[in-house]
């Protein structure tokens, strides 16, 4: 029986592979005399060939690549490939409802729904209950014996959702006996520690008819909170409009950084113990004050969140496979992960004036709230503010009495295959499996605030008692409790408990998989065999979301969840065929054309049944060198979440495109502004529209009208392997990936363009408009970002690898290098929102809040090793970036108009390497295996580039788009292996 995913197309492979391995595999003629080279499977393809014969470019990491990498994620792992990207993480969730915590990349800067991610071949249940992603926490590292990729479309081979490529997890199959690794590491300074302990056991049984392996693994990585950071010491906020960079430091008695024009604290403006009536009155600790400066006396809102979630997980996985026959033979293969996160960030602070949206399932509506100002005769009010306002009076508050925001997530991963493979007619080889997965998430928030509790409670009056009371006789009975705004530590636990909203929610993501097919070769030509593969499958995916009643309801200060279910089926038919078109002809050691389709038959209505196709050519004209083209159609089918999913909750600051219009002001956005009745007299009542808050309610929802997406992708390269120069090894790609119909939602600003900058259709017939409300003032009270198909991507670039092992002993000197060089340049990198008017955004050489795009990254990696001794250097270099490539622009055209222009800052931030090492020492004894290793990451402690809260990049916490949250961080371990 071959083995399936036995070897990687070492070969075709533009990344890394074992240390003492030459990067590409020896070409079939020049194997030496009675050699043959295996016939396996590998990804992208699933005819058999050998190890050289793969068009599209591979990239494979194997075990001692991800010993060598200092950590035990396969994130982790993958980010050292300069073509690849963080898509969820630990830091970048902090603020995310649902995905707080996983872990997810991608391939191109696409999205991580657009790579697929499978394991040893096959489809898995998703991590995520709002999109199709597998986070990579789920899979014990000890379980993988390598990992490959291939990037551009993989439709036609794999199905939906490999449209910028293919992460293929390739499990452990050669193991004997136990292994057990323990490994610890610190960050520098910032009290992030972290531990694993890994056990497994893999043995033959039966006569070698058989073999088992099993695993289990514990890791805990404890959380960083912004205070523990020395950069967070210092925040910062830049207007580009008034050019005032603000800043503050986290010790509050420590001068801030004279870095820009001004010096300022960039703090919350909701104080603990309360604003009141603009910024006349405030409290602190001596008591009521009227001189409140924001950048003074406001909240540090910072110092208690997490920038880095902790995280506790539990992975555990077993396979076995059996030779029932000769030429039949069963496998199954399960794991089971757990993983727990458990993140904090600041107290929840606000007036509650924004709207928050409030659920009666009974009846079917819903509607608007808020808090509103506090009455003029709530008993609490003290008479210094009651005389100065003469009214209802306005606040704004952190409730720190309440707790920090705290998100508790439990999830539970469990995927399981089985199946069937044999042999028939001599030289053919089938497969049939059943898959199936399931993941639960049970995530509770603590610590929000109940907002209908709130307003009661601020309802206060004196009882007849002389006790204060809630006014409502209702509320009462419902166990209201009076609410003092007005002072630090005024609010009592009885009054926190009262407006304190604890939110549940669980989602579920089911999966069922069957897949069949057959691959052999068909005939023989002139040239060689002709290959072929064949077979069908079929998925299912269900997804429920069942929020607790008050999650669901609305009415606190956190986004509501609603309930929601949906499924999704698709049945799939595909072929490939390899047909070797010539060989050893002059100037044509071998030509071999590939092609492939799919049929995939979706239950959406707007989907349907859609076909996926790709061709590769294979051109060796002598040994030493290789050309390799394709060419992909690639489809993705809407997920469920983006096809069925209701109005999410959601609250977004933004400026109301409105803003500043008057009776008077031309154009057609003002015009469409006044055609709004609620604008109109907010125009006549203050001489232009104001917009009152930049918080605004935005849900995003799916749409059934959306349809499949379509990317055209091509590949084109040469190998190089010198026969002159051995072990040495050079490829170069190029690709270029162009996306229709891109599955997205737009922005609330563009939403707002499309809508009023419309000249022919505004209002209800502009389905930009339907999905913007306003209430009689004419404040927007609701924006819908909707699924659809909107957006065109196009990525264009280049990819190079160098490799060059040698032996150091001409040079006098022990042992051997490897050295080896990743590049990835970004030529372009657009995307083009299709609607009313198109908007292009050019992407390439910028860093923002959703992506980061750099022209150029590159890794260098050194390998010395001498007996049992291995040292490691990894280099990773980031090409200087802009922080928002629109004010680049800005700034280019206020050159054009006056030299002396000035240039904003963080316009261009410089280039920045970040160096890696690892010490490894192998011992063998006749009774067992010892390894012993150690290293550090971000060697020279490089912070990267500071980007402030304000600028496109930056954030109110540490960005960690260069994989350094941890500062410094060193780490030990060892392997004992008998």
């Amino acid at each position: 029986m071959k083995s399936r995913f036995a070897a990687s197309v070492m070969a075709a492979a533009v990344g890394l592979t074992a240390a003492n391995q030459p990067l590409y595999a020896q070409p079939a003629g020049a194997a030496s005399a009675g050699a043959e080279m295996e016939e396996v499977e590998v990804t992208g393809t699933r005819i058999r060939r050998d190890t050289f014969s793969s068009a599209m470019p591979i990239v494979s990491i194997d075990k001692e690549d991800l010993l060598s990498i200092g950590s035990n994620s396969l994130t982790d792992a993958l980010l050292e490939i300069p073509s690849v990207v963080s898509g969820l993480s630990q830091t970048n969730t902090t603020a995310n409802l649902q995905n707080a915590g996983l872990s997810s990349v991608e391939l191109r800067n696409l999205g991580d729904n657009r790579t697929l991610v499978l394991i040893d071949g096959r489809r898995t249940v998703s991590n995520s209950a709002n999109g199709n992603r597998v986070s990579l926490g789920t899979i014990p590292a000890s379980f993988v014996e390598r990992v490959e990729y291939i990037t551009g479309g993989a439709s036609s081979i794999y199905g939906s959702d490999a449209v910028a490529g293919v992460v293929n997890i390739i499990t452990e199959n050669n193991q004997e006996g136990f292994e057990f690794d323990a490994r610890y590491g610190e960050g520098n300074g910032n009290g992030y520690h972290d531990y694993t302990l890994d056990v497994s056991f893999g043995s033959a049984f039966a006569g070698d008819r058989g073999y088992f392996f099993t695993t289990l693994n514990y890791d805990e990585q404890s959380g960083i909170e912004a205070k523990d950071v020395v950069r967070a010491l210092v925040q910062a906020s830049w207007d580009y409009e008034n050019g005032v960079n603000v800043f503050e430091t986290a010790a509050g008695d420590q001068p801030a950084a004279q870095i820009t024009r001004d010096q300022l604290a960039d703090l919350s403006a909701d104080p603990d113990g309360g604003r009141f009536d603009g910024n006349n009155f405030w409290y602190d600790d001596n008591g009521l004050r009227e001189d409140f400066v924001t950048n003074r006396d406001g909240f540090d809102f910072r110092r208690d969140d997490h920038i880095f979630i902790p995280r506790e997980r539990l992975n555990a996985a077993f396979k076995v496979r059996y030779e029932i026959t000769a030429g039949l033979e069963a496998f199954a293969q399960a794991t089971y992960s757990k993983v727990d996160t458990d993140n904090l960030r600041e107290p929840e602070g606000d007036d509650f004036n924004d709207p928050h949206t409030l659920f009666d399932f009974a009846n079917g509506t819903s509607e608007l709230i808020a808090a509103g100002r506090i009455p003029l005769n709530n008993p609490f009010v003290p008479q210094q503010i009651a005389d100065a306002v003469g009214g209802d009076i306005s606040w704004d508050r952190r409730f720190v009495e309440v707790g920090l925001q705290r998100t508790v997530n439990e999830r539970e991963t469990t995927r399981f295959w089985a199946g069937l493979r044999g042999d028939v007619f001599s030289d053919w080889d089938w497969e049939a499996s059943f898959g199936y997965g399931k993941y639960e998430q049970d995530q509770t928030r603590f610590n929000e605030i109940n907002i209908l509790n709130l307003t009661e409670g601020l309802n206060a009056e004196v009882g007849p008692g002389g006790e204060i009371r809630c006014a409502s006789a209702e509320a009462r009975a419902n166990g209201c409790v009076p609410v003092n705004l007005f002072g630090r530590g005024s609010i009592t636990p009885a009054a926190a408990d009262y407006i304190r909203a604890n939110l549940g929610l669980q989602s579920e993501v089911e999966q069922v998989n069957l897949q069949a097919y057959m691959t052999g070769n068909l005939w023989e030509l002139p040239h060689g065999l002709v290959g072929v593969a064949f077979g069908a499958e079929y998925r299912k995916d269900e997804l429920s979301l069942e929020p607790g009643e008050l999650n669901r309801t609305g009415g606190h200060s956190s986004n509501f969840v609603p309930m929601f279910s949906g499924e999704l089926e698709v049945t799939e038919l595909f072929f490939e065929v390899s047909v070797p078109l010539l060989a050893d002809l002059p100037g044509v050691q071998s030509l071999v054309w590939d092609v492939s389709a799919r049929y995939a038959d979706y239950d959406l209505a707007n989907v349907g049944g859609v076909t996926s196709y790709g061709t590769g050519l294979q051109w060796r004209p002598i040994d030493d060198l290789n050309f390799r083209a394709t060419y992909n159609r690639a489809l993705r089918a809407p997920d469920i979440a983006e096809a069925f999913s209701p109005p999410r909750g959601d609250t977004d600051n933004f400026d109301d495109i409105c803003i500043g219009v008057t009776l008077s002001t031309p154009g057609v956005v003002a015009e469409n502004c006044r055609a709004e009745p609620g604008v109109l007299a907010n125009i006549q009542a203050n001489g232009s529209f104001d917009d009152e808050t930049r918080g605004k309610f935005s849900p995003n929802a799916g749409n059934p009208d959306v349809s499949e997406e379509t990317a055209d992708t091509v590949t084109a390269g040469i190998v190089w392997q010198p026969g002159f120069l051995p072990d040495f090894n050079l490829a170069v790609d190029y690709y270029i990936i162009e996306i229709e119909d891109a599955i997205d939602s737009l922005t609330n600003e563009e939403i707002l363009r499309q809508c009023y900058e419309d000249g022919q259709t505004f209002g209800e017939q502009n389905p930009f408009c339907r999905d913007i409300t306003r209430d009689s003032e004419g404040q927007i009270v609701g924006l819908i970002q909707r699924q659809l198909n909107l957006d065109s991507l196009e990525v264009e670039g280049v990819d190079a690898t160098v490799r060059y092992s040698f032996g150091l002993e001409a040079l006098g000197l022990p042992g051997e290098l490897d050295l080896s060089y990743r590049h990835s340049h970004v030529i372009k990198h657009e995307i083009v929102a299709q609607g009313v008017q198109s908007v292009v955004d050019d992407k390439k050489g910028e860093l923002d809040d959703s992506s980061e795009v750099f022209e150029d990254r590159s890794q260098f990696k050194l390998d010395w090793t001498h007996n049992n001794l291995k040292v490691t250097w990894r280099a990773k270099y980031f090409g200087s970036v802009n922080d928002d490539n629109d004010l680049k622009e800005e700034y280019r055209e206020a050159l054009a108009a006056n030299p002396d222009a000035e240039k904003p800052l963080y316009l261009d931030i410089d280039s920045e390497v970040i160096h890696d090492l690892n010490i490894g020492y192998r011992l063998q004894t006749e009774r067992a295996g010892y390894r012993f290793y150690g290293g550090v990451r971000n060697v020279f402690d490089n912070d990267g580039p500071f980007l402030p809260a304000g600028t496109s990049g930056g954030g109110d916490n540490h960005n960690d788009v260069y994989g350094n949250i941890r500062g410094r961080y060193a780490y030990v371990g060892a392997t004992l292996t008998f």
